[in-house]
């Protein structure tokens, strides 16, 4: 996410068309499904980390738009319960995929390979999504969570050391979704090349 504003209403938007689409989504092998041109490729940690943006601001919605919530919320809860063991193995394929593609990140930034500081933002976008999927994972207790949160932890480790402090990342209304102790790589940066260099392994 790097957009300069937060448009809740479009996040509603994305969200009640993601809902529609929830019973063939979980159903076939796609990981990154198509809804259109307008709209980004659905993936449930994409479906989830609306859900959460839309549910915190949910005092900002008007009468129309909270009614539409509740059907999204009910569209989801039925695709959970109807399609439970296809909704578990998508959120399992989408954690791997997504801890791979940190762990790339990870290893180019140690090596001082690559833009690491430059191409943080989708990094930490990406982040936030494992967040959601691992919270889905534990609620749902689908078997295997437990490795996936130790892997999830190691790969934590070597992005605490990559980062020092910085200002929250994204817009400023969604900094009340997202708490600094939680979302501790919202607010954050790479260091410098020289300074990564300069520390020990």
């Amino acid at each position: 996410m790097t957009e300069a504003a937060y448009d809740l209403a479009q996040d509603l938007y994305v969200a009640k068309a993601m809902a529609a689409s929830l019973d063939s989504y979980v159903r076939q092998d796609q990981l990154y499904y198509p809804l259109g041109a307008e709209f980004p490729r659905m993936t449930l940690g994409g479906f989830l980390l609306r859900l959460r943006r839309l549910h915190s601001l949910q005092a900002q919605l008007s009468p129309t738009q909270a009614h539409a919530l509740q059907e999204v919320d009910a569209s989801h809860a039925r695709a959970v319960a109807t399609w439970r063991h296809h909704y578990q193995q998508k959120l399992l394929t989408e954690v791997n995929s997504r801890q791979d593609v940190l762990r790339y990140y990870l290893a180019e930034c140690e090596e001082g390979l690559g833009q690491c500081r430059e191409n943080y933002p989708p990094e930490a976008h990406r982040r936030t999504i494992l967040e959601e999927l691992q919270h889905a994972l534990v609620r749902l207790g689908v078997p295997g969570y437990a490795a996936a949160q130790d892997r999830l932890a190691t790969l934590d480790d070597r992005l605490r050391a990559l980062l020092e402090d910085g200002p929250f990342l994204w817009p400023e209304p969604l900094q009340s979704v997202y708490s600094a102790a939680e979302y501790w790589w919202l607010y954050a940066q790479p260091k410098p090349r020289q300074a990564r260099a300069a520390a020990p392994r």
